[in-house]
């Protein structure tokens, strides 16, 4: 049995409202070459149609990669020469480690056992 290499199906740019999508699946044991039928519904009501709020979007994500790497750039700093600024810091503590580390996981229980109990 040859299996042919098929294109991938590419969404097409100009699908109408409620439009129906046929596709024939010979490759897949279960289906017996069988055609089967998917609705294709538009969100929008002309999908050739251009909204102008598209522009927008892009000054939002450059606003949003430009705090994230003013975060990222601050957060490093702030590792790196933090020490030098609070020595307190890099000091070990093993109280306040095991506080860091079991906090978020007594919370987390407490979270499922509340939730649990609402669920019965």
């Amino acid at each position: 049995m040859t299996t042919a290499i098929q294109p991938p199906l590419l969404p097409s740019l100009a699908v109408k409202k409620n439009a129906a999508l046929h596709m024939r699946t010979p490759s897949l044991p279960t289906s017996g070459g069988r055609r089967r039928c998917f609705a294709v519904r538009s969100t929008k009501e002309d999908a050739n149609s251009k909204s102008e709020d598209y522009g927008d979007d892009d000054d939002d994500d450059v606003s949003f990669l430009l705090k994230l790497g003013g975060g990222s750039f601050a957060g490093a700093a702030a590792i790196k020469y933090g020490s030098i600024l609070v020595p307190e810091i890099t000091r070990p503590n093993i109280t306040q480690a095991l506080i860091m580390i079991s906090t978020p996981v007594i919370l987390a229980l407490l979270l499922l056992i509340k939730q649990s109990r609402l669920q019965q």
